[in-house]
C-alpha cells in the first residue's frame, strides 16, 4: 500500500468471495482504501433485486478486512452513489473492475482530477475465478428417490387407498429426462430461481409447485410426490386415499436414519429417457391385484426403513420394481432391461427412478459401487 495516496471503490459485494477479496487487495496497492458499498435499495433500483446480505452484513464484511480503511454505505440510490464521497474525498485514484468499466464513472473521475484504474479479472495464485453472477447461476435445488412411487395418480389410490415412499436429497448433478423430476425442478427455476425460498413452510411451498405444474385443464396431473418429495425433508411417506394430494405424511428425521439410508442407497445412469419415449404407453393393467401389492410393498419399504435393515430395504426395492412392472409395462424399456438385471447380480436391491423407461437406477447394498453416486439425504433443521 502507498500509505501517501487513498483509492476509491464502489460496488454491492453481495455473495462476498475470493474474487471479491482478490479485487480490493489489488485496489488497496493504489493507497489507503475506501469503499462505497451499494444500498438495499439501490439494488432493488437498479438491478431489480434485493441482496442476499443485507447493507449492514456487507458493510461488516468489508469492513472487517485489513485491506480496506473505510466502508461506507451511502443514501445515494443512483448509479453513481459515490459520487458525493468522490468529490468531497478527491481520492487519488478510482479503481473498478473490467466489467463495471462505464464512460459515465470515466468521465466523472477526469473531471475531478482523478485517476481512473480498471483491472482485470485475476484471481489470486491456486485459485478459481469467481463471479457473483456465476455463483447466483449454482444450482442448489435439491432431488428426490422414490422408494415406492405410482401411487399418487388417482387411478391407483381411488382404487386402494396407500401410500409412495419418498427420500429428498441434496443438489447433485444429474442428467435431465431421468426420473429425478427434472421438469418440476425447472418450474421451481423458473418461479424462484436457482433455489427453493427458505423462509415459507414446506407444504405450503409444495402446493404452489404443483399448481404452477399442473394449471386448470392439464390432460395429464404431474403426482404430487414430485414437488412434496423436494421440499419435505426426512425420508416420508405420504398416504393417498382417491386424491393428487396426501391426506396423511409421515416423518422420519433422525440422523441415524438419515445416515443409514446415505450410506447404503446410491444412483447409476442407464440413459436419459429418449424423445418421445411413453411411460404410459395403453398396455397398464391396473387390476386391484396389482395395486394391492404395489400398496404392500410400499409399506414393507416404509417398515423396512424403521426397522433400519439394509437387506430388507433391497427386497423392498426389488419387490416395488416388479410390482410397478407388473401395473405400467413401460416401466422398463426393453433396451435396459439387461442391465437392471446385471445390477440385481450386484446389489441387494434395484429399482428404475420416477416414471421409468430409462434413467436412473436407485440401488441399495451394503457397500456401493465405486462407480455409483453417493447421496445426502436432506436434514430438517435443528
Amino acid at each position: 500500500m502507498n500509505k501517501n495516496k487513498t483509492a476509491l471503490v464502489a460496488g454491492f459485494f453481495d455473495l462476498f468471495h475470493s474474487g471479491h477479496a482478490r479485487f480490493l487487495e489489488r485496489a488497496a496497492e493504489f493507497g489507503k482504501l475506501t469503499v462505497v458499498i451499494g444500498s438495499d435499495e439501490n439494488s432493488q433500483l437498479n438491478k431489480s433485486k434485493t441482496p442476499i446480505y443485507t447493507q449492514d452484513e456487507r458493510q461488516y464484511i468489508i469492513q472487517s478486512l485489513a485491506c480496506v480503511n473505510r466502508a461506507i454505505v451511502p443514501q445515494d440510490t443512483s448509479s453513481l452513489n459515490f459520487k458525493d464521497i468522490l468529490i468531497e474525498q478527491r481520492p487519488d485514484f478510482f479503481v473498478i473492475n473490467e466489467d463495471g468499466d462505464k464512460l459515465e464513472k470515466r468521465t466523472l473521475c477526469e473531471a475531478h482530477g482523478v485517476e481512473y484504474i480498471v483491472l482485470k479479472r485475476e484471481p489470486r495464485d491456486g485459485l478459481p475465478e469467481r463471479s457473483s453472477t456465476a455463483i447466483r447461476e449454482i444450482d442448489r435445488i435439491p432431488h428426490r428417490l422414490d422408494l415406492s412411487g405410482f401411487y399418487d395418480q388417482q387411478m391407483l389410490n381411488s382404487v386402494i387407498p396407500g401410500a409412495v415412499v419418498i427420500l429428498p436429497i441434496e443438489t447433485l448433478i444429474l442428467d435431465d429426462r431421468s426420473g429425478m423430476s427434472s421438469s418440476t425442478r425447472k418450474q421451481i427455476r423458473r418461479i424462484f430461481g436457482n433455489q427453493l425460498p427458505p423462509d415459507m413452510p414446506s407444504e405450503e411451498l409444495a402446493r404452489i409447485i404443483f399448481a404452477v405444474e399442473n394449471p386448470p385443464g392439464s390432460q395429464y396431473i404431474s403426482g404430487a410426490v414430485d414437488a412434496l418429495g423436494l421440499v419435505v425433508k426426512g425420508v416420508n411417506k405420504f398416504n393417498f386415499q382417491d386424491s393428487y394430494w396426501p391426506h396423511h405424511i409421515e416423518s422420519i428425521n433422525d440422523e441415524e436414519t438419515l445416515r443409514w439410508l446415505d450410506s447404503c442407497i446410491s444412483l447409476v445412469q442407464t440413459r436419459p429417457r429418449p424423445p418421445g419415449y411413453a411411460v404410459l404407453d395403453g398396455n397398464e393393467d391396473l387390476s386391484p391385484s396389482k395395486i394391492h401389492r404395489l400398496r404392500d410393498a410400499a409399506e414393507a419399504t416404509w417398515q423396512s426403513i424403521q426397522n433400519r435393515n439394509t437387506r430388507e430395504l433391497g427386497d423392498c426395492i426389488n419387490e416395488v420394481h416388479e410390482a410397478q412392472q407388473a401395473l405400467f409395462s413401460g416401466y422398463v424399456s426393453p433396451e435396459i432391461q439387461d442391465l437392471i438385471s446385471k445390477a440385481k447380480e450386484e446389489v441387494l436391491g434395484v429399482k428404475l427412478a420416477g416414471a421409468g423407461g430409462f434413467g436412473y437406477m436407485i440401488q441399495v447394498a451394503e457397500n456401493p459401487p465405486d462407480h455409483a453416486i453417493r447421496i445426502t439425504s436432506r436434514r430438517a433443521e435443528k
